[in-house]
């Protein structure tokens, strides 16, 4: 998620097909965003976004891992899931006002 346009920073969310522990956690719910199989070519699983953590990362440096073989891109996300996404950032009641600001929250 592109956020900071004079840094050319963008915040990276961890994604997982290992949905044991949200369902051993159900209180985390609300801290992750749900893909179902095939709503996005790249996640062939169900698939978490999991909310509780972002990084903040350049883009020269995705670019870079990239270059090395240590990164691929698989596409854009839909609209919708990214929606989801920062509302589910918005309402966290985990992360940081200053994370939620570059959000625009």
């Amino acid at each position: 998620m592109h956020v900071d346009d004079q840094k050319d920073v963008v915040l990276a969310f961890v994604t997982t097909s290992q949905l044991q522990f949200f369902k051993d956690n159900p209180k985390l719910e609300s801290e992750i965003v749900r893909i179902e199989p095939g709503r996005f070519a790249a996640f062939t699983r169900e698939t978490a976004i999991d909310c509780r953590e972002v990084y903040e990362m350049r883009i020269d440096s995705l670019h870079s891992l990239q270059k090395k073989g240590k990164l691929s891109f698989r596409g854009q996300v839909p609209a919708s899931i990214m929606q989801k996404v920062l509302d589910t950032v918005r309402s966290s009641r985990l992360l940081s006002r200053k994370l939620k600001r570059l959000l625009g929250s």
